[in-house]
């Protein structure tokens, strides 16, 4: 079994690189068309973030049920889960600039991004509410669904 990490953790990283790449096409899609940027990331951030943000916490709503004890106390370092997501993030950000160069919406990509973030960021919040209330840490294998219960470290 591979140390244990933080789920909260990693949706509040992620969430705050997604909205970095929103801003970035943002700008892009502002700069191109202000009025079709507009539309394209209210629309997509609104759609994208409210589905991902239901899915995502009826999905750790389910986990956090089924949760067992924490099979180790081995916890992953603390730069290791910026280091597993440095080639997805560089991938999505190579597929969103070809899209956005060939279907030219910018804008739209802009609002998947934001919706993405805002739905990590939210889910991240419920889970750091659900370890308050209940006074442990959620912890998961990296790569792997099911959520175990542990005391918080002091």
């Amino acid at each position: 079994m591979r140390p244990l990490s933080s789920p909260a953790r990693e949706n509040r990283l992620l969430g705050r690189v997604e909205l970095g790449i929103g801003f970035f096409f943002a700008v892009a899609a502002g700069v191109l068309n202000p009025i079709e940027a507009a539309v394209g990331i209210v629309a997509a951030a609104v759609l994208v973030g409210g589905v991902a943000s239901v899915a995502r916490i009826r999905q750790y709503a389910r986990a956090t049920e089924t949760a067992r004890p924490a099979p180790t106390d081995e916890r992953e370092e603390s730069g290791a889960f910026p280091r597993r997501l440095a080639w997805p993030v560089g991938l999505q950000v190579v597929g969103f600039l070809v899209i956005a160069a060939v279907a030219r919406a910018p804008g739209l990509l802009a609002g998947i991004a934001f919706g993405t973030g805002v739905a990590l960021l939210v889910s991240s919040r419920w889970l750091e509410r659900w370890e308050d209330a209940n006074k442990v840490s959620l912890l998961h294998e990296p790569g792997e669904r099911p959520l175990y219960v542990a005391r918080p470290r002091r």
